[in-house]
């Protein structure tokens, strides 16, 4: 009979399985008063976890955001956390052979509760300072129909509608 501990000392190789199966640990983030911590764990290619916890208690909640999401900002006050998602890596591949833009989300978080709400088509999300029970939302352009958003950027420029001295 064998100690305990030597039970499973056999070192084994480690396969390709094992190496994508890593996830490291990144983009930290402390709210204002430190009582929420938020962090990404990302595969070497993939589709990526932000974990917010707090730091004292165990209360901890995961949200998937995709392989290019997770950008996190907390309010002011600590009570609410704003999570970027992006498409997961099969959506974004499917947009991609589609020709259709990959555009991202913003999932807003109550850190009391757990309590979550999403908001599509959002580039960018930012809490009032002054007012932290506030967030502001950067909403993408909408499809100006044939020729989409290009044609509407285009439309901006010289003497064609929308160019300068038109009607906003």
């Amino acid at each position: 009979m064998s100690p305990l501990g030597a039970q499973n000392t056999a070192k084994r190789p480690l396969d390709l399985a094992g190496i994508l199966s890593f996830r490291g640990m990144g983009l930290p983030a402390l709210s204002s008063n430190g009582s929420w911590l938020s962090y990404r764990l990302s595969p070497l290619e993939g589709d990526t976890d932000v974990v917010l916890r707090a730091t004292s208690g165990d209360k901890s909640y995961t949200i998937p955001v995709g392989q290019n999401g997770g950008a996190v900002s907390f309010s002011p006050d600590s009570a609410w956390a704003a999570v970027t998602v992006a498409p997961t890596r099969r959506e974004a591949q499917a947009n991609t052979r589609a020709r259709r833009p990959n555009q991202n989300s913003v999932v807003l978080v109550n850190l009391a509760t757990g309590d979550k709400t999403t908001f599509a088509k959002i580039r960018r999300a930012v809490f009032n300072g002054e007012m932290g029970g506030w967030l502001a939302l950067d909403r993408y352009p909408a499809d100006a129909g044939p020729g989409g958003a290009a044609a509407a950027a285009g439309a901006g420029r010289g003497g064609r509608a929308g160019g300068p001295g038109a009607a906003a």
